[in-house]
C-alpha cells in the first residue's frame, strides 16, 4: 500500500519523512564515534539491549519514510527494505567503532541491531493493517 498522496510535494516528503530518519542516522553514527562510551545498563549483554532500543526506532523511521516515498502496494517489501537500510547503517556504525578508542566492533552487535530493526517492522506492518482495515 502506498501512502504517498499526489498532492504531497517531494519537499514535504523529504522534510516530514526522510529528515527525521536521516537525523536519527546521524545521531546513531555520532554515538558510535564517541570514545569509551559505556552502556547505562549494567548486566550481562546489556549492550545488546541498548542496540535493540537504538535500532528499533530507526527501523520504524525507515519504514515510515520508504512507505511514504515508494509507489509499492506491498508493505512487506517496504519493511524488508527498511531492515536492509538499517543493517547498512549498523555496518557503518560498527566500522566507525572499530577505529574509535575504547570501542569494539562486533557482528553480534549488528545482529542485535537487525533484531531491533525487525521488531520495528512488526509494529509497522501491524499499523499498516490497522489503517487498511479502517479504510
Amino acid at each position: 500500500m502506498s501512502r504517498r498522496s499526489p498532492e504531497r510535494s517531494d519537499v514535504e516528503t523529504l522534510l516530514r519523512f526522510w529528515l527525521p530518519a536521516l537525523a536519527y542516522v546521524g545521531l546513531v553514527l555520532w554515538l558510535g564515534a564517541q570514545p569509551h562510551l559505556q552502556s547505562p545498563l549494567h548486566f550481562w549483554n546489556s549492550d545488546k539491549v541498548m542496540h535493540l532500543f537504538e535500532y528499533g526506532p530507526l527501523g520504524w523511521l525507515f519504514a515510515r519514510a520508504l512507505g511514504a516515498t515508494l509507489s509499492v502496494r506491498a508493505p512487506r517489501l517496504v519493511a524488508l527494505l527498511a531492515v536492509v537500510l538499517g543493517v547498512l547503517v549498523a555496518g557503518t556504525d560498527e566500522t566507525i567503532q572499530r577505529y574509535t578508542p575504547g570501542r569494539e566492533s562486533s557482528l553480534f552487535d549488528v545482529a542485535a541491531d537487525a533484531v531491533g530493526l525487525s521488531l520495528a517492522q512488526v509494529l509497522y506492518l501491524r499499523g499498516v493493517r490497522v489503517r487498511e482495515e479502517a479504510a
